[in-house]
């Protein structure tokens, strides 16, 4: 194997660890499905707090505050990749997966009013 192939390779194996090692998951007692979670977060809208979000969710990636709402962020996204060799050459392209969870509390009653849920 020639010097720039090794580096290529290892290169490719070096991003697969790392995407693979950075995978994250949202706790399995919440979500069992996307479309479960998604028909749990209509449920609890008026009815969650923002202290059981917190106890469900851990602490938000980012937090928002208006007038009358706040919005609290969580989420994930893993960069990566894929490489196969075809022949002597290698072939690599990006892998991106990931979740973000945006709930709209009002600032009054600290309760749920609205939510967006995407995954990619």
């Amino acid at each position: 194997m020639k010097l720039g192939e090794r580096f290529l390779f290892c290169f490719a194996l070096i991003y697969i660890v790392t995407y693979l090692g950075s995978c994250t998951t949202i706790d399995a007692n919440y979500i069992s499905s996307d479309e479960g979670f998604r028909v749990y977060l209509d449920d609890m809208k008026g009815v969650l707090l923002f202290d059981q979000a917190l106890m469900n969710f851990g602490e938000p990636a980012s937090l928002f505050q208006g007038d009358k709402i706040f919005v609290a962020t969580w989420g994930t996204e893993s960069l990566g990749g894929a490489v196969f060799p075809v022949g002597n050459a290698l072939f690599a392209f990006p892998l991106r997966d990931g979740w973000k969870l945006e709930l709209s509390f009002n600032k009054t009653s600290r309760k749920m009013v609205s939510w967006n849920y995407d995954t990619w």
